[in-house]
C-alpha cells in the first residue's frame, strides 16, 4: 500500500503561488494527487514487468488506486498491491512441451519444467498436475488415483515488489512525481489568471 499525501514544503509553495485564490489551493492539490497516483501506477506496472514475465494486463490489474480519490476535504489517495492469490503459471508465459509445461517467472531467471502438467484451455489455461502420477495395475495403481489434480501457482506481484525493494522506489516516485504535478497546476492557475 502507497499512501499519496502533500508535504508541507510543497503546501507552502502552493499557497505562496496561489495566495490571491485561496478557494483553488486545495482543488488543485487534489487534482495533483490524482494524477500522481494514476501515473505511478503504469509506472509501478511497468518496474513490475522489468522483473516478473507478465504482461502490461496482468501487471495492470494487480495494481489498484483506492475507490475513494483525493478531493478537497480529503487529500490522500492510495495505491493498493494485489498480495493475494498467487498468479497461475499460465501467466508467466506457460508452454505446453513433451515432458510436461515449461515457465519463466522472473525476467532475467531461467525456464523451469513441471514434469507431467498440462494445459486446460476450458479452465482460463491454467496449469494442472496429478496429484497422483498413474500406477499401472501391475504396480498396484488403480485409475482413482490419476484422478486428483492440482493447480500450479507462481507468485505474487506483492512478493516480487518486497523482494526487490520496489517500495522506497514507490515512495520515492510519488514524491517527486508530486511536486512535478504541483509545479504544472500552479502554472495552469497562474496562465489562466492572465
Amino acid at each position: 500500500m502507497i499512501d499519496i499525501k502533500l508535504d508541507k514544503q510543497s503546501m507552502n509553495d502552493l499557497q505562496k503561488a496561489l495566495k490571491d485564490r485561496p478557494y483553488q489551493i486545495l482543488k488543485r492539490t487534489a487534482i495533483a494527487i490524482n494524477k500522481t497516483a494514476k501515473k505511478h501506477k503504469t509506472q509501478a506496472a511497468t518496474k513490475v514487468r522489468e522483473t516478473l514475465n507478465i504482461n502490461a494486463k496482468t501487471a495492470k490489474d494487480a495494481i489498484r488506486i483506492a475507490k475513494r480519490r483525493a478531493t478537497a476535504k480529503h487529500l490522500t489517495a492510495t495505491i493498493y498491491i494485489n498480495q493475494t492469490p498467487d498468479l497461475g503459471l499460465d501467466k508467466f508465459q506457460a508452454r505446453q512441451t513433451k515432458r510436461g509445461v515449461s515457465y519463466k517467472i522472473e525476467t532475467g531467471g531461467t525456464k523451469k519444467i513441471v514434469e507431467g502438467a498440462f494445459i486446460v484451455k476450458r479452465y482460463n489455461k491454467n496449469v494442472f498436475r496429478r496429484k497422483y502420477p498413474y500406477l499401472p495395475k501391475k504396480a498396484g495403481g488403480n485409475r482413482s488415483q490419476n484422478k486428483r489434480l492440482s493447480l500450479m501457482v507462481g507468485t505474487t506481484v506483492m512478493k516480487a515488489y518486497k523482494r526487490h525493494k520496489l517500495l522506497k522506489w514507490s515512495q520515492k516516485t510519488v514524491t517527486n512525481e508530486l511536486k512535478f504535478q504541483i509545479q504544472q497546476q500552479v502554472k495552469y492557475v497562474l496562465q489562466k489568471k492572465v
